[in-house]
């Protein structure tokens, strides 16, 4: 995010999520916080920015899914 890197901030959050069986995002939230607010927000909102994923092939039993994903931000 531009007012993270203006303020040097870095960190790394994880995010925790599900995706039911039409594809939908749902229940985002941050399990690990990075420390600082901003870094947190952005993950959150790149994870809402995804949308919608593909609905789940019938091959896969179990709805939702729950995903657990690290975002990293580092200054360059």
């Amino acid at each position: 995010p531009k007012r993270a890197s203006r303020l040097r901030r870095e960190g790394s959050v994880i995010v925790d999520f599900t995706i039911d069986r039409d594809g939908n995002i749902d229940n985002v939230r941050v399990t690990e916080s990075s420390g600082t607010q901003l870094l947190d927000q952005a993950a959150v909102e790149a994870v809402k920015r995804l949308g919608q994923f593909h609905p789940l092939p019938s091959a896969i039993p179990h709805d939702p899914w729950s995903l657990q994903i690290p975002m990293s931000y580092k200054l360059l």
